[in-house]
């Protein structure tokens, strides 16, 4: 359980550590507009477009949409732990704590969290996601949604630099990528 858990914190700070591709092409292209981590449509909603989920183990995919499909990451059970966000991130009483070394898997994980309070704000957008095994099984809706708003007013600056984009189009970059060469750049604080 703990390697499971030191391997997702460090593919969470890959993700949120480096600033992707996408990241880099959307802000040298100038597309401003997409700039927004709340730019997320809720399960209800992907269904209406006629996207499938498709579940992905790759942080870097999770909420990327390619046609008729949208990737999503399960939420793991230990970031349903106040325990977990107080040891090992650094986490407690909502109060940020800027001189801890965890900064940058913490950034990475509130903002993880976060897509879940756009993803899921329904009853009818929560069954979904837990016949899916996306949300563990043992937890209600309304556990759930007590949990969950404590994200909900998570500032952009707070969050790495991948989950103040919201969703993000597949194609978009793609193209984005074949225009503007890139190369992964290591963000210090």
């Amino acid at each position: 359980m703990e390697v499971e858990i030191v391997n997702l914190i460090i593919e969470l700070g890959r993700v949120g550590g480096l600033e992707t591709k996408g990241a880099i092409c959307l802000r040298r292209l100038g597309l401003r507009r997409l700039r927004r981590g709340v730019c997320i449509s809720t399960l209800h909603e992907q269904r209406l477009r006629k996207r499938t989920t498709v579940i992905t183990e790759d942080p870097g995919l999770h909420l990327c949409w390619y046609y008729g499909e949208i990737y999503l990451k399960p939420i793991p059970k230990f970031l349903f732990s106040f325990d977990f966000w107080g040891i090992f991130l650094g986490y407690s009483e909502g109060e940020m704590q800027p001189n801890n070394g965890s900064w940058i898997y913490r950034s990475a994980a509130l903002g993880f969290m976060r897509t879940y309070v756009y993803l899921v704000q329904h009853e009818s957008d929560f069954h979904l996601p837990q016949e899916q095994r996306l949300i563990p099984s043992e937890i209600s809706f309304n556990e759930f949604r007590i949990f969950i708003e404590r994200f909900r007013d998570i500032p952009d600056d707070k969050v790495s630099l991948r989950w103040r984009y919201g969703q993000l189009c597949l194609t978009r970059l793609n193209w984005a990528v074949l225009i503007v060469p890139v190369y992964p750049i290591v963000l210090r604080p």
